[in-house]
């Protein structure tokens, strides 16, 4: 049992560990301040490990979408509230110790740094997910600096070190990462529960161009994506100013996303000429059926490990206007057989032009759709994903 000066006092659980409940359990460390595509990429993955009767234990730092979900699935999670890093790792350590943890899988830099230490002093190995570049994780220098100082401090302690993308691979073994202990898992889609919501979506369309007031014959431009500054939005909104029409039709911007970027983009919308063309709809749940709305979809990141709202949209058949970085060089097929165009970062004009050319052919546009479902469900598939987790797992020699 738990005394009064034992450190499992400090922390808050949803479910009592007053003994061991899993033998070796994979403990998943993730931050989750906000839910996005790594977020629902890790639940993803912990719904398929669950279903293959892995044993599993969650700690995360914030209550929000990701805790209530993952205590939906049934799966043990304890949340770290003392927003000190000494008092946060100080509970992870007690929450692997009484669980007995055979291995720490982490996600984000704040949990990686503890989940490594933690893993250091009770013997289990740790894994280490890095789903995006961390120089552009954070707005403030000083935080960047810090962070990145304490990770590369700390990232010998990890055993193996995924990376989501050929790209982000690339970048870490440029930072000093050694080759022996990276190895690229990709990203994916559950195809068939992205199947599942596709066709609700066409059952019951939302009819967006109504409730937006947009003609029935208008163009919409998708972008789902966190209105954070690497996302870039703000280089498609300059992109419709030049872009009022395409094909002899009106073409209309449609953002859904929340985020700290969300003033400043409302403002340079607002006050420009193609304010009454972009359309902010805020975090939604429902993107199959927002993307059953769209004619193709663009995403103007400044960097991207290998994004989720791509795959969806290309499973939804929608081509990708993108940029020319990270993972989405692995997701776009460029060319006369491709599934989208790939843009260089920053490029007003290239966006335009492409949003142009794409949108001038329904046949060609149609064509590429098409091509880039098919990419999605044979190249980016979840049960390839976790079969490849799961054999990384067993290679580690700790999983019960």
């Amino acid at each position: 049992m738990r005394g009064k000066g034992s450190i499992l006092t400090e922390a808050t659980y949803d479910s009592e560990l007053d003994r061991p409940r899993f033998a070796k359990p994979v403990v998943h460390v993730v931050a989750a301040g906000e839910f996005g595509g790594a977020e629902a990429q890790i639940l993803a993955l912990l719904t398929e490990l669950q279903r293959r009767q892995a044993n599993l234990v969650v700690v995360t730092y914030y209550e929000g979408i990701f805790a209530q979900r993952v205590r939906a699935l049934g799966i043990p999670l304890h949340i770290l509230r003392t927003r000190t890093p000494w008092g946060d790792f100080r509970q992870l350590l007690a929450v692997c110790r009484t669980a007995g943890a055979g291995l720490l899988h982490t996600h984000g830099v704040r949990a990686s740094i503890a989940g490594r230490l933690a893993g250091r002093l009770v013997g289990a190995p740790v894994v280490t997910t890095v789903h995006s570049d961390l120089y552009y994780d954070y707005a403030s220098p000083v935080k960047r600096m810090a962070f990145m100082w304490l990770e590369a401090m700390t990232r010998r302690l990890s055993q193996r070190v995924v990376a989501v993308s050929e790209a982000l691979a690339g970048t870490l073994l440029e930072r000093g990462y050694r080759r022996e202990r990276l190895t690229v898992i990709h990203n994916a889609l559950d195809v068939t529960a992205a199947d599942a919501e596709i066709a609700r979506a066409r059952e019951a369309p939302l009819h967006l161009r109504r409730h937006l007031g947009l003609p029935d014959h208008a163009y919409v431009v998708m972008c789902v994506a966190r209105l954070h500054a690497v996302k870039r939005q703000d280089v498609l909104i300059e992109a419709m100013a030049l872009l009022p029409e395409a094909n002899g039709r009106p073409t209309h911007l449609v953002l859904a996303g929340a985020g700290a970027e969300e003033d400043r983009l409302r403002r340079l919308a607002h006050g420009g000429p193609s304010g009454d063309r972009v359309h902010f709809l805020g975090a939604r749940g429902d993107v199959f059926a927002l993307l059953a709305e769209a004619d193709v979809f663009a995403l103007p990141s400044q960097m991207e490990g290998l994004p989720i709202a791509p795959l969806e949209a290309m499973l939804s058949g929608l081509p990708v206007i993108a940029s020319r970085v990270g993972g989405l060089s692995e997701i776009v097929v460029e060319g006369d057989s491709g599934t989208g165009v790939l843009v260089a970062p920053g490029d007003v004009h290239g966006f335009a032009q492409a949003v142009q050319s794409i949108l001038a052919d329904d046949d060609r546009r149609s064509a590429m759709g098409r091509r880039a479902a098919q990419r999605v469900r044979s190249h980016f598939a979840l049960q390839q994903m976790v079969e490849i987790t799961a054999e990384l797992y067993e290679s580690m020699k700790k999983i019960e």
